[in-house]
């Protein structure tokens, strides 16, 4: 602490110019002050108005915020983090009461309700909008994406953009640029020209293994046996299960129109080795058209 001294019987007090004596004769009836306690004395204060504006303004934050103080205690000392470390909300805990969309606690519209009944307008706005109803897909895709076996749901959902493959009834027709991966960054899918989709012959060339929508018209005696095939032929770490191969195969055939319409190209051809006089005479594609909405 700096501690001015102020005069005394052995020293004579300085003569200070009016002009230059801002406060000081608060100092000269003590010997010494602190200089904390001079600034403290002397600095200039803000206003009565201006101090009970702000305490009434802190008072109403505080008022308000008490109905919000302990669900988002949690919430805040998660956010006390680093560039380092992840954002976690946790899960989307809160549904819309008219159409059940589920939202986190963030999304609410500020000003409305309150922190045990939120209101979303990011859905249905309020009921004003009638959402068409979800359909549940059918079995066996229905028990795998909602874990009715845990095991089998956890392979399903480990290795599902490989089960969606296997079933891909075209390739995709592209050129893709890989040198923009150089390892410097974050993977990036870039291509060059048109994109488009290759369906290719209905029968694979003599010798080839049948792919894409081959697989559902040819050899289809050992369909499950031949998709495995070329699931496994690029990706030798994948084992897929052959009971969920089957089961989707059933599945598609069920409901799926598109491939309706490649198992009764299966059946003409199953017609043709049949009768092989009357191969020459049938002719049979598949033309696949895009319906504008």
């Amino acid at each position: 602490m700096i501690r001015l001294p102020m005069g005394g019987s052995k020293h004579k007090r300085p003569a200070v110019p009016a002009d230059e004596a801002y406060g000081v004769s608060d100092l000269a009836n003590d010997d010494s002050v602190t200089l904390l306690s001079y600034l403290q004395q002397n600095l200039p204060q803000p206003g009565a108005s201006i101090a009970a504006g702000a305490r009434k303004k802190r008072k109403a934050v505080v008022a308000s915020g008490r109905g919000e103080e302990n669900s988002m205690a949690l919430l805040r000392s998660r956010h006390r983090r680093t560039i380092f470390t992840p954002l976690h909300l946790g899960g989307p805990n809160h549904t819309c009461p008219y159409c059940g969309a589920r939202f986190w606690l963030e999304e609410r519209v500020r000003g409305q309700g309150c922190t045990a009944s939120p209101v979303y307008n990011k859905c249905c706005r309020a009921g004003s909008i009638a959402l068409t109803p979800y359909r549940a897909p059918p079995e066996p895709l229905l028990g795998l994406l909602t874990g009715k076996d845990p095991s089998l749901s956890k392979h399903f959902f480990d290795n599902i953009r490989r089960y969606n493959s296997m079933f891909a009834m075209t390739s995709m027709g592209v050129n893709v640029i890989d040198s923009i991966n150089d390892g410097h960054g974050p993977y990036v899918f870039k291509i060059s020209g048109q994109l488009c989709h290759r369906i290719g012959s209905l029968i694979p060339r003599h010798g080839a293994r049948p792919e894409y929508c081959q697989l559902y018209i040819f050899d289809t005696d050992n369909e499950v046996r031949n998709r495995i095939a070329v699931a496994t032929h690029s990706n030798i770490d994948f084992q897929p299960n052959e009971a969920i191969v089957a089961s989707l195969m059933s599945m598609l055939d069920t409901h799926n129109p598109i491939v309706q319409v490649f198992r009764t190209a299966r059946d003409r051809l199953s017609m043709q080795s049949d009768n092989l006089s009357d191969q020459s005479c049938d002719r049979y594609a598949v033309k696949l058209f895009s319906v504008p909405k």
